[in-house]
């Protein structure tokens, strides 16, 4: 883990420490029990190491009865990996903020954007049809201020399109990775 990650999952945990019952402070608890307990596991292991005299120096062993903790150990050590690679998922998805607000407000603005370049069209289209006398909508559309009206909806919607498509599969990501960890504990 480099430094930057782990600076990521630091300030993960600090932001998300004061809101435990959120999906996003379960994903940061999940982690801290997964921390403690690799902890444990590991000081536990620790214990039963002896050193052992060769020929030229010491070396550790591990004495008898500590094959127990090894399995225990290893399970620990896996679960507080798939936690981590959790966190970070999540901070990458989100391009290393520790909240998805800033994706959610980027969706919000492009979604609407795309809306109101459509009611703009739809509007200025309505608007030639009361004022024009033609009931040609061929005709109607060729008309300059339709023309437009309706590129600038089109150019709108192959801008951010992609964007909307993007922000809508990340966040549903980050959705399934805290899906994981948001369970109900009695």
């Amino acid at each position: 883990m480099t430094a930057f990650e782990k600076a990521g999952i630091e300030t993960f945990l600090e932001f998300w420490s004061q809101k435990p019952n959120s999906p996003e402070g379960k994903l940061a608890e999940a982690y801290n029990q997964a921390l403690h307990d690799f902890d444990s596991r590991q000081t536990g292991l620790l214990r039963y190491i002896r050193p052992h005299k060769t020929s030229s120096k010491l070396i550790p062993v591990f004495s008898e009865g500590s094959e127990h903790l090894i399995a225990g150990f290893e399970e620990s050590e896996k679960h507080l990996a798939e936690v981590r690679a959790g966190v970070e998922s999540y901070l990458a998805l989100t391009d290393g903020q520790p909240s998805m607000s800033g994706l959610n407000e980027k969706l919000f603005r492009a979604r609407r954007a795309i809306t109101e370049a459509s009611l703009d069209a739809r509007r200025t289209l309505e608007q030639a049809l009361r004022e024009t006398n033609s009931s040609s909508l061929e005709e109607i559309e060729g008309l300059p201020e339709v023309q437009t009206a309706m590129d600038k909806r089109d150019q709108t919607q192959r801008q951010l399109g992609p964007i909307v498509e993007d922000l809508q599969d990340r966040i549903s990501k980050i959705k399934a990775i805290l899906g994981k960890y948001d369970i109900i504990v009695i």
